[in-house]
């Protein structure tokens, strides 16, 4: 596929702070990509590289195959910043209008491109809307819809449900599932979870350094540490991390009587990562975890298959 995003080398400091320290990472068309990094690891620095605001000390940076330089690539990449401003005093349709037309569109051409984006975020009803009425989730929609005029090829996403309860932030998440196919989307976000519903692609990026860019399917692979399947001593092997809403009394010893149960290992509060050999039946386990949750009137969040990008990323600090 193609790339349409290259970083060779870069690195950008701030006085004697190094944020970015020899970033290298290839995107390509169509692959929706998390980034994901501690406070000051360097995320937002990065994106104000990709979008031209800020200029790398060293490397190269390319925009759909050209090197950035100025502001030419911005009618093809679009970015949404952390709490994005909309005037209080001007109606949602006419600020984006003004937007749209900026895109050299001209009046009808916007209108249409502001119905189409605020149809896509849920927001048609709040047309004639003050943003000043928006609540702060409802905002967050909005500024989807912003980065969605004039259908950009790559939308840059700092932290799009940051200070959102968990109804608001799923609401965001499920607007980014709706939108991925329009453009490649690239999210910053400390919400792991919701980044691993919609990015096949993790790129940790840690200190300045982009410690590991992978595609997330790929922990599905056999020969993968964090795999849903995988081979130990000869035997197949699966894993499965198991999610409660509280704490079980006996929990942990009744699992490790089932026969098939190689380990389980509490990853955080009321989470476990369970190995167990897959045999003939891979199912069977399940059905009979389900049945140990029944018999003892147990109640669980969720099964997932495989191992959480939350718990990766933790497993990574640590090894550190």
């Amino acid at each position: 596929m193609e790339s349409i995003i290259s970083l060779q080398n870069v690195s950008k400091s701030f006085g004697k702070h190094q944020v970015l320290d020899n970033v290298s990472v290839e995107i390509v068309a169509g692959e929706p990509v998390a980034l994901v990094g501690a406070n000051g690891a360097g995320k937002t620095t990065l994106f104000s590289i990709l979008c031209g605001f800020l200029k790398a000390d060293s490397g190269q940076v390319k925009i759909f195959g050209e090197v950035v330089s100025g502001y030419q690539h911005l009618a093809k990449l679009s970015a949404l910043i952390q709490d994005a401003e909309f005037d209080p005093d001007f109606s949602i349709s006419s600020q984006l209008k003004l937007y749209a037309q900026l895109h050299n569109m001209s009046a009808k051409q916007a209108q249409h491109d502001v119905d189409r984006v605020l149809e896509l975020t849920g927001l048609s009803g709040y047309a004639r809307q003050k943003s000043q009425i928006l609540s702060h989730g409802m905002k967050k929609r909005l500024a989807i819809a912003q980065s969605l005029l004039g259908s950009p090829q790559v939308i840059l996403l700092d932290e799009p449900t940051a200070g959102l309860d968990p109804d608001y932030a799923r609401q965001i998440s499920n607007i980014l599932l709706d939108i991925k196919d329009l453009a490649t989307l690239v999210i910053s976000s400390h919400q792991l979870e919701q980044l691993q519903r919609i990015c096949p692609r993790v790129a940790f990026l840690r200190d300045g350094k982009l410690s590991l860019s992978e595609h997330f399917n790929s922990i599905n692979k056999p020969e993968s540490p964090n795999s849903a399947r995988s081979i130990a001593n000869g035997i197949d092997v699966l894993t499965l991390t198991l999610r409660c809403s509280d704490q079980l009394p006996g929990l942990v010893d009744k699992i490790k009587a089932l026969p098939a149960v190689r380990t389980i290992v509490a990853t955080q509060r009321h989470e476990f990562k369970i190995q167990y050999h897959a045999g003939d039946q891979p199912y069977q386990f399940e059905h009979s975890l389900l049945k140990l949750f029944s018999e003892n009137h147990w109640h669980y969040d969720q099964f997932i298959n495989g191992e959480t990008l939350e718990n990766q990323w933790f497993s990574q600090s640590n090894d550190q």
